[in-house]
């Protein structure tokens, strides 16, 4: 599943996102994140984003298997 549709999944949006990867240190422009998840920059930046897009979605999916 890709990081749109885990979003959509968890009732979450890119904003959030953005913001949540922020408090983590890792500062991203909308524009910047909708190319990043289209795969329109692959550089190590987007890398990074990706990564930390992964960990932060699967947290939160964890804590959302918890409560169930």
């Amino acid at each position: 599943m890709n990081i749109r549709e885990r979003l959509k999944a968890l009732g979450k949006t890119q904003n959030w996102l953005i913001i949540e990867m922020k408090k983590r240190g890792v500062s991203v422009i909308t524009s910047e994140f909708s190319n990043i998840l289209s795969g329109v920059l692959t550089t190590p930046k987007a890398t990074k984003v990706l990564a930390l897009c992964d960990e932060i979605l699967t947290i939160c999916e964890s804590e959302v298997k918890n409560d169930a």
